[in-house]
Formats: C-alpha cells, structure tokens, sequence
C-alpha cells in the first residue's frame, strides 16, 4: 500500500514539474525569443515536403534551383512584385556584355536587402539610382536567402564577365550564421526555402569551398524518400545541425526545457559574445575570409569592390539609441586591409524620419531611396562617380 502510495507521489510531483516546464516553455518562447523545438533529423516536415515537391516539378514562379549556388533567380522569373530578365537579374531591361560608352555600371550582389524584398521593380534602390542618374547601369544580382559565400559565387558564376565598374559587395548583419550553414531548415526551421547550399570552410587558414551536397534533384528525391539517412548527411558541415539539439523520442517539456538552456548557452559556438561579433569564432573568420576573397577576386578582374553594410532595423534602433554597432569588427576588419566599406546605419539612422517609414522587414521605397543617395554621395565623395565606359 506505502509502495503505491509513493508511486501516486512521484506521478503527481512528475506531473507537476512538467507543468512547471510547460509554462517555462512559454516564458522562453514569448518572453525570451528562444526556440524550444529541437531539430527533426529523422523527418521531413509537411510544408517542406510540399516545398520540395514545387522544386521538383519546377513550379516556383520566381525562384529555382542550382547545383552551383543552392538556388537562384530564374531567368524571366516573375513574382509579384518582382520581375527578372532573361539574364536571372532583377529589371526590367538587358544589359549588354560590354557597358555602352559613356556608362557607369555597376553590379551589386548580396541578398533580399540587395534584391529589394517586398518593393516593386521600380522602388529599388539600383532602379532609383538609374532614374536619378541616366549614365548608370545598376545590375541587382541580389538573392533573398542568400549569404556573402552564394553572392561571390554567384558573381563568379553570372556576374563576372559584365565589366562593372563597380561591384557593390552586400552583407547583412545576420549573414555571419547564413555562413557555416548548409541546409537552410537547419538554421531557419519554419523557412519556406528547404534547399541546400554550398558554403566555405577554413582548411589550415585558408578558404575552401564545400560545394553544394544537392549536385542535382535527384537528391531531394532522396531526402524526401529517406530523410533519416539524408538529414545527418546534410548536417556534416552544417554548425547549426552540429550545435542545436536534435529531437528525441521523449521530448516532453522537462527534456525541452534543458535543450533549449543548452541552445541558448551556445552563442560561443555560433560566433557572438556580449551582443557583438566574437572574432575567434568559425562564423566571423570565415565571414571574413570570404569578404577579402571575393574583394581581391573583383579586383583582379579591373572592377572596384565596395562592402555595403545593410542594417536591420534592430541594427538601426541600436544605432540610434548609442551610436554602437554589434558588427564593427568586421568593419574594422575590412578597412584595415583597405577594403572599402559604405555603413547604410548611417544615412538610415540619422535624420528626423520615424524609422517605420524606412524599414519594416526590409526597406520601404523611402528606405531604399535613402540607400540610392548614400551609394551615390559615396561615389561622389570618393571620385568614382566620374569612371565611364569608353
């Protein structure tokens, strides 16, 4: 009888403490922003599933896939608001090879800030530059989704041969994680985007290329056929896959609670300390790594590279509150080996206008007409406004 008792005990107490976790799983889900779901490696979510399956039947509008970059814009892709030409760029016009005489091209690659998420063709910030300035040829080769190693890729693999100018070098302050991952539902598990990528690695100090581990679409077939053997193979060089902890068969809420503690203490690993940028980590150093690679290789081929920094807005509302910017090392770091630099914190966050009116997600069109006039009061100020085509 004392036997059951105490069994009747330890249930109720049990059940107890994990009613306990289960509103400690709310504090930190609502209140603390951490994540508490683990990462499934042994199954394929349904709304993934249905994104691989639009892949696979080629019936994204806008998007498509690539065995060299992960994806990409595809060519004459229309997706309202956006819409490419048949060279995979985002306008509304070709662009020849050569730049027309009399011209300044210039070539800008990155992400969605760089693309122009949620604004029409026409508010962009390379079609409001060409618009207030007839000589220029703005090319927007951004990609949402996209991190610096897809962007110097993509510039090698499309971008290359266009002679800009100028090559406008996007990065976001969230891009250092984009980095050392390898499938994007390891990092953003809700995201609409299930498709793998290739990223750089540090081998003895210098960069690698790990390419792309879906080299066709056979693979994801193979993904969704068995996701158990896939995920893990997927997750060999992926940081997040390697940091965060991976579902378990008794996941109830005593068991998530401890995984998300562990998660939230992993910072160390994911390259951030104190709010800012820690130099010593595998994101920075391989961030890094990439930007000098990809402004030596611009250089090389007679076309100037500029880093555009493009803040969120918590980056904006930072600035403004202190003047202090999470991402200063990589600044740093770029200007003391020469590479030029343009920080849109600045133009965003100075001046009287209420930051909503400027950035939501992305940019507003107001937004991106400030970005217009801070790229162009840059290649005033610097006297590069002046290059032309012969």
């Amino acid at each position: 009888m004392k036997l059951a008792r105490w069994a009747v005990l330890i249930l109720l107490l049990w059940a107890g403490l994990e009613l306990s976790m289960a509103g400690g799983l709310f504090v930190l889900e609502r209140l603390a922003g951490i994540r508490t779901k683990s990462l499934s490696v042994r199954s394929i979510p349904d709304r993934h599933q249905r994104d691989l399956g639009r892949i696979l039947a080629d019936d994204l509008d806008y998007l498509t896939y690539s065995a060299a970059l992960g994806w990409t814009i595809k060519p004459g892709g229309r997706g309202e608001p956006y819409r490419a030409n048949a060279q995979g760029v985002r306008a509304d016009r070709e662009f020849a090879r050569v730049p027309p005489p009399g011209s300044l091209r210039i070539a800008a690659f990155g992400d969605s800030f760089t693309h122009g998420d949620e604004v029409s063709n026409e508010e962009t910030w390379q079609a409001i530059l060409m618009q207030a300035h007839p000589a220029v040829e703005a090319m927007n080769f951004g990609v949402g989704a996209y991190g610096l190693d897809q962007a110097f890729l993509r510039y090698q693999h499309d971008g290359a041969d266009y002679g800009a100018h100028v090559v406008l070098i996007g990065f976001m302050p969230e891009n250092l994680f984009r980095h050392v991952n390898v499938y994007r539902p390891f990092y953003v598990p809700n995201s609409g985007l299930a498709l793998a990528k290739p990223r750089y690695v540090l081998d003895q100090g210098r960069l690698a290329l790990v390419e792309n581990p879906m080299p066709d679409l056979a693979g994801y077939q193979e993904l969704l056929a068995h996701p158990e053997r896939e995920l893990p193979r997927l997750g060999a060089h992926d940081l997040f896959f390697q940091v965060r902890p991976h579902e378990g068969a008794f996941d109830l809420p005593l068991m998530r609670v401890l995984k998300s503690v562990r998660w939230a203490w992993a910072d160390w690993r994911l390259g951030v300390s104190g709010g800012s940028y820690d130099t010593s980590g595998e994101p920075f150093r391989v961030t890094a790594a990439i930007v000098e690679a990809f402004a030596a290789t611009v250089s090389r081929n007679g076309s100037l590279p500029i880093v555009v920094v493009y803040p969120r807005r918590r980056d904006v509302e930072r600035f403004r509150r202190d003047g202090s910017r999470h991402y200063a090392a990589l600044i740093d770091h770029c200007r003391k080996r020469g590479i030029r630099v343009i920080d849109l914190v600045e133009s965003l966050g100075s001046g009287d206008a209420r930051l909503d009116t400027l950035v939501s997600r992305h940019y507003t069109a107001a937004g991106n007409r400030v970005v217009a006039e801070a790229i162009w009061r840059y290649l005033e100020r610097e006297g590069l406004s002046a290059q032309r085509a012969r």
